[in-house]
């Protein structure tokens, strides 16, 4: 995008969504059927209703409405659009982590409120191997950092009879 003499910085281009209203524009040009059928109006519309924050928070209720599914970063790709280097630098703007540290982190506190609620049948082992943890002295360590108590204690907490 040019800008007088000087580019656009990055940043600006991103919180115009342009790449976003690129598509459009050239699915329209491809296509120009469709601006007849939706309208100029509904073109405005859809440009300003599609942009990076809704898509991104699109893909945050997409992974946390299933924290069980095996997930990559290329799932992550695909299924916002976003590249593999859009996707860091989103994620580490909102929330100080990559994305799959940020998952890593979601999946660790479901396995907490899972421990919690845990039944007699329950063990650490399945619950943890439930959200994609395979190594269990790794995940241990690493639950036992974050919350200051093992797994184990956790479960059985939530094991012991009440009464």
């Amino acid at each position: 995008v040019y800008n007088g003499a000087a580019l656009l910085p990055t940043s600006a281009i991103r919180s115009l969504a342009l790449e976003d209203a690129l598509q459009r524009l050239v699915v329209l040009l491809l296509c120009p059927d469709l601006l007849e059928e939706t309208g100029a109006d509904q073109l405005v519309t859809g440009l300003a209703g599609t942009g990076p924050n809704q898509i991104f928070d699109e893909l945050m209720e997409w992974i946390l409405a299933d924290l069980t599914r095996p997930l990559t970063l290329s799932d992550l790709e695909r299924r916002s659009g976003y590249s593999r280097r859009a996707l860091q630098y989103l994620f580490r703007s909102r929330f100080g982590l990559g994305p799959m540290q940020w998952l890593r982190e979601q999946r660790l506190q479901a396995v907490w409120r899972r421990l919690k609620a845990g039944g007699p049948e329950d063990t650490v082992g399945s619950i943890a191997q439930q959200f994609g943890f395979v190594s269990s002295s790794s995940f241990a360590r690493r639950f036992q950092a974050t919350f200051g108590q093992t797994p184990s204690q956790v479960l059985r907490a939530a094991q012991r009879p009440r009464g």
